[in-house]
């Protein structure tokens, strides 16, 4: 079984382009991962998506993004223009959750501007 589940922030935005003679979006992107019990080591972890959740991602993740990925791992071997071989290892996304709260920054900080000020007599508890 080739199945895989991560949570990490984007390290840089998401890059959509289109398949070629297509017009299916394929969007790459990669999501820095902490090792558990090691906080201090981290993995970068390149994800391909496709289709209309390809779309998604491209729209509304940025830089700083936390976001839960399932799919499964694939090696890709290609060559270099001297013909030499090479391999990238990536993450094929199934689904992918955008887990940065709407209303935050991708840092976690807040934007407030959409924010209204509750007063605390409108509470029913």
């Amino acid at each position: 079984m080739n199945s895989i589940n991560l949570v990490g922030n984007l390290v840089r935005d998401p890059d959509m382009k289109f398949l070629p003679n297509s017009d299916k979006a394929v969007t790459n992107f990669t999501i820095a991962v902490q090792r558990p019990f090691k906080s201090d080591e981290t993995d970068f972890i390149n994800i391909v998506v496709f289709g209309k959740t390809a779309e998604n991602c491209s729209t509304y993740l940025k830089k700083g993004s936390k976001a839960g990925v399932t799919g499964y791992l694939t090696i890709r071997k290609w060559q270099t223009k001297e013909n030499e071989n090479r391999y990238t290892t990536e993450v094929i996304a199934n689904t992918v959750e955008f887990l940065t709260p709407k209303g935050t920054d991708s840092v976690g900080g807040n934007d407030y501007e959409d924010m209204t000020p509750v007063d605390d007599g409108d509470i029913p508890f």
